[in-house]
């Protein structure tokens, strides 16, 4: 679910601006809320994905653990790097229209290097490392460890992975604003 999620919104955030080039150019929009938007609909996808797990896993083991409150909490930093990721991947997609196709190919590569299917202590201890360097493993892995094994996110660990994560929006921001000066003229 998280991955999709992550995976639906730097898909899709190429070409946003983009297909939506008429508020660029006639209205006066903001459109830095572009990204948000497609960010925020994802999220409801994602929900709505929640929403069948928790479903199907009272029906088929029972009620989840309680730890599977802190869920939101733990996918906080997932929203703020992908908010982040998508601003500046939609600043860039008006100058380079071919990075639609370069992100596909980094999301599906992205998709076997996290562990979207194996939890990061399977992995060789010499590559557990190189897996906690990618933002979206270590994500993944406390959304699964507090939503099916009912463990609480280690704190310092997010705590790193929520600054990083506030760091890269505000980061994805900056960079959106700026390149966002020549978006009428290249449009």
């Amino acid at each position: 679910m998280v991955f999709n999620f992550f995976s639906e919104c730097i898909t899709r955030s190429c070409s946003l601006i983009v297909n939506h080039g008429n508020y660029v150019k006639k209205v006066i929009f903001p459109v830095a809320i572009l990204p948000v938007v497609s960010v925020f609909s994802a999220l409801f996808s994602l929900l709505l994905s929640l929403l069948v797990w928790i479903v199907f896993h009272i029906l088929l083991q029972g009620w989840p653990p309680i730890s599977a409150l802190l869920f939101p909490l733990v996918l906080l930093p997932v929203l703020l790097a992908t908010l982040g990721l998508s601003w500046l991947l939609a600043a860039i997609g008006v100058y380079f229209r071919d990075a639609s196709q370069m992100v596909n190919m980094l999301a599906m590569a992205l998709c076997f290097l996290s562990p979207v299917f194996y939890p990061l202590s399977m992995l060789p201890a010499e590559f557990r490392l190189l897996a906690y360097l990618n933002p979206l493993g270590l994500a993944i892995e406390m959304c699964r460890n507090t939503l099916y094994f009912g463990h609480a996110p280690y704190w310092p660990a997010y705590g790193l992975l929520l600054l990083v994560s506030f760091l890269l929006a505000c980061a994805g921001y900056a960079a959106f604003r700026k390149l966002q000066r020549g978006f009428a003229d290249v449009l």
